[in-house]
């Protein structure tokens, strides 16, 4: 089943990018926000999130949203929110770690 995103269009994985932004202290830092729906969400989030345990990054819950983080991995955060019954759609926000070059510090 395709994965679409609020408008019902099918998402296209190669036309995901980050946006870069400069740190405070220095270096940049990669962004990504998506909002999409699949066939389960509920199932494609357990999915997401067990990926990223599996991957090393510890697992935290807040406000209904979950988080995963690591002080050690390229992927800094990323935090899931299934908003399902509100507006259909699974939110998904992933930050890098600070680089201090824009080439290491995308996502991935």
């Amino acid at each position: 089943a395709p994965v679409v995103d609020a408008g019902g269009v099918e998402i296209d994985p190669v036309a995901i990018a980050p946006t870069m932004s400069e740190c405070e202290s220095g270096g940049v830092r990669a962004g990504l926000g998506l909002e999409f729906a699949t066939a389960d969400n509920a199932a494609s989030v357990r999915m997401i999130l067990s990926l990223w345990d599996a991957a090393g990054y510890a697992p935290d819950r807040a406000m209904q949203t979950d988080l995963r983080s690591s002080e050690r991995l390229r992927v800094a955060s990323i935090t899931i929110h299934d908003k399902t019954t509100i507006d259909g759609l699974v939110h998904v926000a992933m930050r890098s770690a600070r680089s201090s070059t824009a080439a290491t510090g995308a996502l991935g």
